[in-house]
């Protein structure tokens, strides 16, 4: 038996990442909320655009796997976001369900 992780597990530490990429990078998260702002009245908000947002213009590095955990404490740090940010089903489900409970 190999010792594989779990797809909770790995949904797990792929959100703690996100949590800790936020906190090491503050100033990034902020921007990626206020550009959210700016185009929740178009209707769609794609977390992956924000990433390259953070990439190309802040010169910050941020891994694209992380985008379903940064949309799930998007929603849950700013509910009018929901209805503009897309979150099909993720392995860090289960963890994000666990500290705000239901998407």
């Amino acid at each position: 038996m190999t010792n594989v992780p779990s797809i909770a597990a790995k949904g797990e530490a792929d959100a703690i990442e996100a949590e800790e990429w936020v906190v090491e990078n503050p100033e990034a998260w902020d921007y990626m909320v206020r550009v959210a702002k700016r185009l929740s009245g178009t209707g769609y908000i794609s977390v992956r655009y924000l990433l390259n947002i953070v990439r190309n213009e802040l010169h910050i590095s941020v891994k694209k796997g992380l985008s379903p955990s940064f949309a799930r404490m998007m929603v849950a740090q700013h509910p009018e976001f929901a209805e503009c940010i897309r979150r099909h089903e993720s392995q860090c489900d289960a963890y994000f369900r666990g500290l705000y409970g239901a998407d």
